[in-house]
């Protein structure tokens, strides 16, 4: 079992190392790893450090192309010193790696149920997401309320459809049949039009970026 901590950018979290303390208190066997830009790493003081080797945590590094005041070679010593892992993803070696998705919106709703095929989607069930208090199926469930507060298109969430409370969890059964069901997102999730971008640039943000243009809503 794996704990990855993402964000956002977890670094910029003030409250890191307690998160870590929480999850290995109540889970002191599972794996955790810390998903990074790296931006922030260079920032970071010893007791982040020693957080880290403490809980045998994996920093998982997507590096972009761009400059980086930590080099890897330094993320190297310091692994060696505190007992933590790492894994290094892009870089200068390896840029042309790192690239652009898109999975776009369609604010009309048009997805339609049967032509989703569930199981295809491998962020379904394989990507649980905790963000404030709240269980999620998928990162687009978890992050889609950041599209629609900068783009003004208005994508709402079902609670007990696309999230549960979970301090609301009434047993497991409520669990599993919020894992084994279409939420009300799919609706709006065009998966057949997911895509690769190609080399991975910046983001314009262009509501074409993220969102169905009208011409693109026939399936």
């Amino acid at each position: 079992m794996e704990i990855c901590i993402t964000g956002g950018e977890p670094l910029l979290h003030p409250h890191l190392i307690d998160i870590l303390v929480k999850i290995n208190s109540i889970l002191p066997n599972v794996n955790i790893s810390l998903i990074t830009n790296g931006v922030a790493l260079s920032k970071q003081t010893d007791e982040f450090w020693e957080a880290l080797g403490r809980y045998k945590v994996c920093i998982q590094w997507t590096q972009y192309p761009i400059k980086y005041e930590l080099p890897v070679s330094e993320l190297h010593k310091k692994s060696q010193l505190y007992g933590f892992s790492f894994r290094c993803y892009g870089g200068d070696e390896d840029v042309e790696s790192i690239v652009s998705w898109r999975i776009p919106f369609d604010v009309k709703a048009n997805q339609k149920p049967y032509d989703f095929i569930f199981c295809e989607f491998h962020r379904c069930n394989g990507s649980l997401s905790i963000r404030n208090n709240k269980l999620y199926l998928c990162p687009q469930a978890r992050s889609v309320e950041h599209l629609s507060a900068f783009f003004g298109e208005i994508i709402t969430l079902q609670k007990g459809v696309d999230y549960l409370e979970i301090d609301k969890i009434k047993d497991k059964q409520q669990i599993k049949s919020f894992l084994n069901n279409r939420i009300h997102l799919c609706n709006f999730c065009n998966i057949r039009k997911r895509e690769n971008l190609g080399k991975w640039l910046p983001s314009k943000r262009y509501k074409s970026e993220w969102f169905i243009i009208d011409d693109e809503n026939l399936n």
